[in-house]
């Protein structure tokens, strides 16, 4: 469920400045199928929350994944955001080699 504050902020990204129930849904089922593909792509374990209202690189890729969306061209986000992607999945490896490593000189 997208909460109001996220709903919010892809809507200024994506320039929507009025309140309309249809757009809303619409974006409500951009975000919906956004978040998983996104956190496929980054590595983010099911287990792990991700706070995607906060300013991060994560958000960043939410926002345009939206707007590539909205657009129809959702297929042109990986080649055009790449590096960005990878950063985000580096991340999310060193933290989990670093997870898997603690665990082990427990």
């Amino acid at each position: 469920m997208v909460n109001e504050e996220l709903l919010k902020k892809i809507k200024d990204a994506l320039d929507f400045t009025f309140d309309d129930e249809d757009t809303d849904r619409k974006i409500i089922g951009i975000i919906e199928d956004a978040i998983p593909i996104l956190r496929s792509l980054f590595g983010i374990p099911d287990d792990e929350e991700i706070d995607w209202t906060i300013p991060s690189q994560e958000r960043f890729l939410l926002k345009n994944y939206c707007l590539y969306e909205l657009n129809h061209v959702s297929e042109q986000f990986n080649d055009n955001y790449r590096n960005d992607i990878l950063q985000v999945r580096r991340k999310y490896e060193v933290r989990q080699w670093r997870d898997f490593q603690d665990s082990m000189t427990e």
